[in-house]
């Protein structure tokens, strides 16, 4: 594809990226293509902790600070359990590779970030379960007029596991919910990568 006469000059502008930018580059590249078979479970933390200590070797200590950066990218609040542990377990293996480790703050800063997850989780179900409840309720007031009317019968559980995600309720719930445990969680974050 070639490209336009704008492009091209935008291009010439722009100039040739220094040694330094060249560089970051490279180690963004190699840091990503070995965080990558790690976030899929093809590398166990030892195995990320032995590849990175080869970069400490060279005295590329920045790269394990990066991969921390990485793997605390990697946590969100919608998380399943198995992807926060690897996030948390690659974290605290490399943080061991450094000279002046924070490990136990490190480890407090997880464990907020966990039980925060807990927390989040919980009073999800907890929401999910009382609007639920409510609404079968009403169903099964309406199924009982139905039956006594058509003879036929109503399926009142599916009907209200269908009706809870688009009642008012829960939209209500999930949009003050979500507010609130982002920005816990964001603060949480930002004191995780002030230690890393």
């Amino acid at each position: 594809m070639e490209l336009s006469p704008l492009a091209k000059e935008r291009l010439a502008r722009i100039g040739e990226p220094s040694q330094e930018e060249k560089d970051e580059l490279r180690h963004a590249q190699e840091l990503s293509s070995l965080l990558s078979p790690y976030f899929t479970g093809k590398l166990s933390a030892e195995s990320l902790w032995t590849k990175l200590k080869e970069y400490k070797d060279e005295g590329k200590e920045f790269v394990i600070r990066e991969a921390q950066l990485n793997l605390a990218g990697a946590i969100s609040l919608g998380s399943n359990e198995l992807d926060f542990n690897r996030c948390r377990e690659g974290i605290l293996a490399v943080e061991t590779l450094k000279d002046d480790s924070k490990y136990s703050i490190l480890e407090a800063n997880l464990n907020s970030i966990q039980s925060l997850y807990k927390q989040y989780n919980q009073e999800r179900e907890q929401a999910f379960d009382a609007i639920r409840s409510n609404i079968e309720r009403q169903l099964e007031a309406v199924a009982q007029q139905v039956t006594q009317k058509t003879g036929g019968q109503v399926d009142v559980k599916s009907s209200a596991e269908l009706n809870v995600t688009s009642s008012p309720q829960w939209r209500e719930f999930i949009s003050k919910h979500e507010n609130e445990y982002q920005t816990r969680f964001q603060s949480y974050l930002v004191k995780l990568r002030d230690n890393l």
